[in-house]
């Protein structure tokens, strides 16, 4: 059956943040960093109710979502020459309230992550790809690779920008990202994790 897809604004943010909590509670990240899996749900919930509500309007990132008949199953955030990269007062003190929320020892390995890979990042412009994630629902029917046109379009209409760029600690995550024409350009390691940064030309 064919299903109509639409990517819009999210209307529901609360719905985003369920759905990325549902994506990313068996990503091999997010197991590295919340061991318990009783907990890893909620621990992964509040991480991304972080990013939704406080990351993404202080740092002023691009959101997306992709509905399907009025239903979100899919959303998106990633960083455009328009976005922010220092902190302001505010936001460290959101940080400061979250870390003592989901503990200091998970807050010191997301900080590590998100410093290692921002090493990486290309040094000429692009878009950068933070978060993707589809419902479990509506996997594997090309959904995140409209999400990730999406951006990639975005990009090419700016004149400055060279390449798309991402990260990710998911192996299988980066075997996708390769048939969508994205390129491992360096591989690092995290603890017990490789982790790939993958970039696409998009020009």
């Amino acid at each position: 059956m064919y299903l109509k897809s639409e990517i819009k604004n999210i209307v529901s943010i609360d719905k985003a943040i369920h759905i990325y909590a549902l994506a990313f509670s068996s990503d091999p990240l997010h197991k590295f960093i919340f061991k318990n899996s009783k907990t890893r749900y909620q621990k992964v919930k509040q991480a991304y109710t972080f990013i939704v509500k406080k990351m993404v309007p202080h740092l002023n990132l691009a959101m997306k979502g992709i509905y399907i008949n009025d239903i979100l199953a899919g959303c998106f955030i990633y960083t455009t020459n328009k976005s922010k990269t220092i902190w302001t007062e505010i936001l460290i003190k959101e940080a400061e309230k979250f870390r003592k929320k989901v503990g200091a020892r998970y807050v010191k390995y997301i900080r590590q992550y998100a410093s290692e890979v921002f090493k990486q990042k290309p040094r000429y412009p692009h878009f950068y790809l933070n978060e993707l994630a589809v419902h479990p629902d509506y996997q594997g029917i090309g959904l995140g690779k409209k999400l990730m046109q999406y951006a990639e379009n975005q990009c090419k209409k700016n004149l400055k920008c060279i390449s798309t760029a991402l990260d990710t600690a998911n192996p299988l995550n980066a075997e996708i990202y390769k048939r969508w024409g994205y390129r491992v350009y360096r591989k690092i390691g995290f603890y017990n994790l490789d982790v790939f940064c993958m970039r696409k030309r998009c020009k």
